[in-house]
């Protein structure tokens, strides 16, 4: 019996071990062994001084990191695409390539590429999440469950 319990304690430690070590891993989504990855992708409510807001018709920004984890060969992001709005805007609106090896980070800061949804859709609620298309050159087309900020309190 004694050696039953202890067999017991190694499991469950081992299960919390596998649980804290499976949460640290990075957001990241793409088919097994894909060479294109989107990483770390959200939707950020729109912020006007004094109020943060997501509402039906409004409009919120996208940001996500496109990894291209391939040796040689550029990736390129065509499109991306929601039912969750009424249109995506792109700035720049030519496709964006990723070399080999290399990230493109999307939304982060002035100046790099940035994608803004517009027209947002009843389906668009803060702590939700809704399907989002990344149509790439050479992966496809990639749909991934993103999440939808909550409006974080501004001091």
């Amino acid at each position: 019996m004694r050696g039953q319990a202890t067999s017991r304690a190694l499991c469950a430690a081992g299960a919390t071990m596998l649980i804290a070590v499976a949460g640290c891993a990075p957001d990241r989504s793409g088919p097994p062994g894909s060479a294109t990855a989107v990483e770390n992708a959200a939707i950020v409510p729109e912020f006007i001084p004094g109020r943060c807001s997501i509402s039906v018709g409004g409009q919120a920004d996208l940001r996500f990191t496109v990894t291209n984890h391939r040796s040689s060969g550029i990736e390129r992001l065509l499109e991306v695409s929601t039912a969750a709005a009424d249109a995506v805007q792109y700035a720049p609106v030519d496709p964006v390539e990723i070399a080999p090896g290399t990230s493109v980070a999307f939304g982060q800061r002035q100046g790099k590429p940035a994608i803004e949804l517009e027209g947002l859709t009843a389906d668009a609620r803060p702590g939700t999440s809704v399907v989002v298309t990344f149509g790439f050159e050479r992966l496809g087309d990639l749909d991934i469950r993103v999440p939808i900020e909550e409006c974080r309190a501004q001091a």
